[in-house]
């Protein structure tokens, strides 16, 4: 991880990605996960060759008051997200445990930390699994 002034970096392989020798195609698309601010975007995602599998965000689409960070168990990856990768699920986007829960778009290649945000311009929320939250956090918060 390096990180310098308003810039953050994060590349990594993924844990579970020897499984894709059973399906090839797909190794250039998942082999490495990411977490990247620089220029003003946030970028976090896997692969490569992007394809299609990493989300930019603009800085100024992220609401500020909605950054949070926390902890997924393999229970909660599981139980709310149907497992690990790219996936779609229903969580607490609040920090409480209410029976209200919302629709996130998961990108978690392992059980951790996590930093979760709203996206202003298609009304979404996303999380993201990276090794420093705190950090990316306040960057995120920063404008």
């Amino acid at each position: 991880m390096a990180q310098s002034g308003d810039e953050y970096k994060e590349l990594g392989c993924v844990k579970w990605s020897p499984l894709l020798a059973l399906v090839p195609c797909f190794l250039p698309c998942f082999s490495n996960y990411q977490v990247e601010i620089s220029g003003g975007k946030l970028t976090f995602g896997y692969g490569p060759l992007h394809c299609g599998t990493t989300v930019t965000v603009d800085l100024e689409d992220v609401e500020p008051d909605s950054v949070t960070e926390g902890i997924a168990t393999c229970s909660d990856n599981l139980f709310s997200f149907g497992g690990w990768g790219i996936r779609y699920g229903y969580a607490h986007t609040d920090g409480s445990n209410s029976a209200t829960k919302t629709g996130i778009y998961n990108y978690n290649p392992y059980n951790g930390t996590y930093v979760q945000f709203y996206r202003k311009s298609n009304r979404q929320y996303y999380r993201f699994s990276c090794g420093n939250p705190q950090e990316v956090k306040k960057k995120l918060m920063q404008k």
